[in-house]
């Protein structure tokens, strides 16, 4: 009897210490970020049969559990994977809004000017100082077009070094949550199923929203206690103890631009537009695909249409003496790359016909072996031609 009292005695006083180190954990982590409150789970021991009945053995700390629900969290990182990517969005779309509808900056007030320069001239073009102030303002507004191209360009180099500190961060997570994943299986090796090693569960948790800030992912949590991260269209990120890594690499048909791609094994998958979806990495690339690639072809295409109706109707006019006017804005032939992959050496010259006739797209040719294809990357529309003009 004595060695029973003894027994369930020093079974109480273990899970009182328990609960008070437990307890006591809770407390000192109060302030931890991902932290979840753990919970000691008791149960009856079995008792002892004896003649007069079963008697009572005390109490067994069965494990130590975390107040965590799976649903709420998962919920917390897929909203945290679309704030982050709206927040980028909008930031990067504020500073572009800001450029084009600033009222002193922007291109309303010197397009006003020239065209007020130019009925001048019309009014009284035998006038000097008209003359001088249709010139001067043709000056401001090519410089105006110039700085803006500009603008759109620093726009585009900030937002590269934004996606090369995403994918490094990206990285620098999956490999961190990898690590996590083989701790606790050793963890669960050395003390079974239904004694997790909660305040790693916790780190791996608080990875996975850190992750979601980056790009939106999926966990699935496996069997073994390890958790798959999963990009938007499934592609693997973390698998058990590996993890891939995405890559900024220049786009094989513009190579000043970056794409980025899974590495995974001996292969590599470059995403397309909408692959990537949430947080910092998904939001810069939807701006990217969405407002400064549109902006910066509108603005080009803006600069050549007036550029090229000045100059139709500027060659129709004369001079004080009589001659014919000449071009009154110069227009710079538009650009053409060759792709990475070209194996050939072909080099195309390409020209503008007719300004009207810009969509405001990007194309390309590609060549088959017997057919010239053209693409009008805006909607995917292709002609095929046997020779090009």
């Amino acid at each position: 009897m004595g060695n029973s009292l003894y027994s369930i005695g020093l079974s109480g006083l273990n899970a009182a210490q328990a609960g008070l180190l437990t307890t006591s954990h809770n407390i000192a982590n109060v302030n931890t970020a991902g932290y979840s409150r753990q919970q000691v789970l008791q149960s009856t021991a079995t008792p002892a049969f004896s003649g007069g009945g079963f008697l009572g053995q005390g109490v067994n700390v069965d494990t130590v559990r975390r107040v965590y629900d799976a649903f709420l969290t998962a919920r917390v990182q897929q909203t945290q994977a679309t704030s982050s990517g709206v927040s980028t969005y909008a930031t990067q779309t504020a500073a572009l809004n800001s450029m084009f509808g600033d009222t002193a900056s922007g291109l309303t007030p010197v397009l006003d000017a020239f065209f007020a320069g130019v009925n001048g001239v019309a009014a009284n073009p035998a006038d000097i100082s008209s003359r001088q102030v249709m010139l001067s303002d043709g000056q401001s507004l090519a410089t105006r077009f110039n700085a803006m191209a500009g603008q759109l360009d620093a726009i585009r180099d900030g937002l590269e070094s934004e996606l090369n500190g995403a994918v490094t961060d990206i990285n620098t997570l999956a490999a961190q949550i990898a690590d996590i994943n083989e701790a606790i299986g050793l963890a669960r090796a050395t003390g079974g199923d239904n004694r997790p090693p909660n305040d790693l569960l916790d780190q791996r948790d608080a990875l996975l929203t850190k992750l979601n800030t980056q790009v939106g992912v999926t966990g699935i949590l496996q069997q073994d206690g390890s958790l798959d991260v999963y990009l938007a269209h499934g592609e693997p990120l973390v698998v058990g103890q590996t993890a891939n890594r995405l890559a900024a690499q220049p786009a094989d048909d513009d190579p000043q631009r970056l794409d980025i791609a899974l590495v995974a094994g001996g292969s590599t998958t470059v995403f397309h537009a909408g692959d990537l979806q949430g947080g910092i990495l998904g939001g810069a690339l939807q701006f990217r695909a969405d407002v400064l690639d549109p902006a910066q072809d509108k603005l080009g295409g803006i600069a050549i249409a007036v550029a090229a109706s000045m100059n139709d109707q500027h060659a129709l006019g004369q001079d004080l003496y009589g001659n014919l006017g000449g071009k009154f804005f110069a227009v710079p032939q538009p650009f053409v790359q060759g792709a990475l992959s070209n194996t050939g050496n072909a080099r195309l010259a390409v020209g503008v016909a007719n300004a009207g006739a810009l969509t405001g797209s990007n194309y390309t040719i590609s060549f088959d072996g017997s057919l010239y294809r053209l693409t009008r990357l805006s909607d995917n529309t292709s002609q095929t031609f046997a020779t090009l003009p």
